[in-house]
């Protein structure tokens, strides 16, 4: 790649980055061009060239990698280590679990906020199906299904909200909680 080349990929990087690092903290209808332009360093319409609008740049975004570094943290639980599982959790919804709420709250009025919600999810039952593996029989089990849906739902971030923040637990007993969740699902497995 010429250095014109790599200077294009690391400015439309920058722009994606910026995008999903202030999604953690605005609505989506929230963000405008210049927001994400001073985020990244570039002008509105270096953006609008390259993404054509906001909505561009929001469908590049969920095509991309991990643009707001939430995969980057699920990577880090280990499969089968239930207290790091839910640690890692913890950490992932200290950071997006505001984001996620609010674009759950616009789902129904804003498409995109649909999309980005159905990307997360997906991205949710892979992790499930991933950590949890070690618990889990053959995926041609028919009790294969429930169970990624019991662990999805224990591990779900209005779990986290429901405890955290309108019961007020703290982070370690929230954690507490969930990993209690976690090993009466692996339980019943065992039965």
């Amino acid at each position: 790649m010429s250095g014109r080349g790599k200077t294009a990929a690391m400015t439309e990087a920058n722009i994606l980055k910026a995008i999903g690092e202030l999604w953690l903290s605005f609505n989506i209808h929230e963000i405008t061009l210049e927001m994400i332009a001073s985020k990244a360093g570039v002008n509105e319409r270096t953006i609008l060239r390259k993404f054509g609008s906001k909505e561009g740049l929001l469908e590049a975004a969920l095509k991309a990698d991990d643009v707001a570094g939430i995969k980057s943290i699920k990577d880090e639980a280990e499969a089968g280590n239930i207290e790091q599982i839910v640690q890692t959790l913890i950490k992932e919804y200290k950071i997006s679990g505001q984001a996620s709420l609010r674009t759950l709250a616009i789902e129904h009025e804003i498409p995109i906020a649909a999309e980005i919600l159905s990307k997360g999810r997906q991205m949710h039952r892979d992790w499930c199906e991933r950590v949890f593996k070690p618990y889990l029989p053959s995926k041609k089990n028919k009790y294969y299904h429930l169970l990624i849906g019991a662990f999805y739902a224990a591990t779900d971030v209005h779990n986290w909200k429901l405890l955290h923040q309108d019961l007020g637990y703290s982070q370690k007993d929230t954690a507490e909680i969930l990993s209690t969740l976690l090993r009466s699902i692996i339980n019943s497995i065992n039965k």
